[in-house]
């Protein structure tokens, strides 16, 4: 068996201000988190969680006003369906800026779960570190 240390995935989006909103590279409006796993059409291992759908965080406007950037980590695990459970924060700069506004998105983030002989299974111990920049 693993650790679940060895399950680490660091993803980092850059995030733009737009309109008061932060958006994301690779994800589309007509992507939601309502969309359904298609079955498993053949067996091929996932070894680890994949990025489905992430909703951006929208930019604090306190931040936004003030221009400032940081960035959060978050460790979570991504259920056998895809979704994130229990996410938390494990370091953020500046502290007490960005955090809310990340864990308010990740309820509508979908990952492609592990895929360990032909079964979906659960992922501990995921990470994702999101950075929070202000368009040049």
């Amino acid at each position: 068996m693993r650790s679940r240390n060895s399950f680490l995935t660091v993803i980092s989006m850059y995030l733009a201000i737009a309109g008061g909103c932060a958006t994301p590279t690779g994800v589309t409006d007509s992507q939601t988190a309502a969309d359904k796993l298609p079955p498993l059409a053949n067996c091929e291992p996932r070894h680890e969680p994949e990025p489905r759908v992430r909703v951006a965080p929208v930019y604090p406007a306190k931040a936004r006003s003030q221009k400032l950037e940081g960035y959060v980590t978050v460790r979570f695990t991504v259920t056998e369906n895809g979704a994130i459970m229990n996410p938390i924060v494990i370091q953020s700069e500046p502290i007490g800026i960005f955090e809310s506004a990340l864990l308010d998105s990740m309820h509508k983030w979908q990952y492609w779960p592990r895929v360990v002989d032909c079964e979906r299974v659960d992922t501990e111990g995921v990470e994702s570190t999101i950075s929070f920049m202000v368009e040049q």
